[in-house]
């Protein structure tokens, strides 16, 4: 693995809300220059070095091998931490006579590849794995770099190798030191030279947000999954905000309020579980980019395809403002679309008729009135066209 000290910026389009929500990463491997990269990045991740055989018996192409490298580093901790997200990486160079380099065991070893290097090029691979077993997701592939290198004459060499700076580094050379003044241009995503392809992991991210944290825009309001780090958050708006009468109050039913472990309990196992979403979800409703409530959706009925909705707008300020009815509209469109839902439902009480108009205005009809905890609700449902 090359290593630098001029450092570009790293320029990152990964959205803070994807950062967090891959909030239980694993780096599989103990590099200081990968766990730099990522917190760089500002992705918060833990460090468990897979200690992986790097043998790659049958296979030839470089490409193949770093793939595959990668992901058995991925695959070994994901097996202990099936329910996280495990990144695996592999690198190594690719010398201009086609060879995989290696560590040199001595000077003869490092002067043989640096004498490569003089006025030719050499090409750095990188396998990079990002994988969860519980959600069933794999995404596996490789970035190439490439660098020229400038000519440069015996002494320079023999200077380097006095320098002991080739010692444990694959390819014979640092570019942090001596070496790097013998780099005139890299061709490819610099940070893959590091030890961290930041573009390839980029588009990985990318399409984790697209496939399993999906970021949902309403004409008002965005929502997207809530995470586990934001159950506090959740329970401090159904304890105490101007919502809690109608979840926890003389206006619910529930008069008691729950102690935080009892929520965690009731709520966390089915509505925080992405890689169950037959079972229901919960969702942030952000205005402005502030976070002003949550929308969950419950277990869906296998029978008929239906399911109830739940919404709460933490403070007045909020409501009345057209928020609640677009984050239903926006829930329910993604619902009818993407999970193949027929018929969602919601049961506001009676006395709450500002709710009502609301989910009205999200295109709900009032199909009957219904006792439940001693209170009268009023049954409404929205089915697909």
């Amino acid at each position: 693995m090359w290593r630098v000290t001029i450092r570009p910026t790293i320029r990152t389009t990964i959205r803070p809300t994807i950062r967090i929500m891959i909030n239980k990463l694993i780096l599989a491997s103990k590099s200081p220059q990968r766990k730099r990269i990522l917190e760089d990045m500002g992705i918060r991740f833990r460090s468990i070095p897979s200690h992986v055989d790097e043998h790659h018996s049958g296979l030839k192409k470089p490409h193949a091998i770093a793939k595959s490298i990668a992901l058995r580093k991925a695959e070994t901790i994901s097996k202990k931490y099936p329910n996280e997200w495990v990144l695996g990486c592999d690198t190594f160079v690719v010398l201009s006579n086609s060879k995989i380099a290696v560590k040199p065991r001595n000077k003869d070893d490092a002067r043989k590849t640096i004498n490569l290097y003089r006025n030719s090029h050499c090409d750095v691979y990188s396998g990079l794995a990002l994988i969860n077993q519980s959600l069933n997701k794999k995404f596996v592939q490789y970035n190439k770099t490439r660098l020229y290198f400038r000519n440069f004459s015996d002494e320079n060499i023999e200077q380097y190798l006095c320098s002991g700076e080739w010692k444990g580094c694959s390819g014979s050379m640092t570019i942090e030191g001596r070496g790097g003044k013998w780099v005139k241009k890299v061709e490819g995503d610099y940070w893959n030279v590091v030890g961290l392809p930041v573009e390839l992991l980029k588009e990985f991210m990318n399409e984790i947000e697209k496939t399993v944290y999906p970021i949902i825009k309403g004409k008002r309001v965005v929502i997207r999954p809530m995470t586990t780090d934001e159950i506090p958050l959740f329970y401090k708006w159904g304890t105490v905000s101007d919502a809690t009468p109608y979840w926890y109050g003389r206006l619910s039913g529930d008069k008691k309020i729950p102690t935080y472990k009892a929520f965690v309990e009731d709520w966390e196992p089915c509505y925080f579980d992405t890689s169950k979403p037959e079972g229901g979800q919960c969702f942030m409703v952000l205005a402005e980019g502030r976070p002003i409530g949550q929308i969950n959706y419950n277990k869906i009925s296998k029978k008929d395809r239906s399911t109830e909705l739940d919404i709460l707008i933490a403070k007045k300020r909020d409501m009345s403002k057209g928020y609640g009815s677009d984050a239903l509209k926006t829930l329910m469109n993604y619902l009818f679309k993407n999970m193949n839902i027929r018929r969602c439902w919601i049961k506001p009480i009676v006395k709450n008729p500002r709710a009502i108009k609301a989910y009205e205005k999200a295109g709900f009809k009032v199909k009957k009135t219904v006792k439940e905890k001693g209170l009268d609700h009023v049954y409404m449902e929205r089915v697909r066209n």
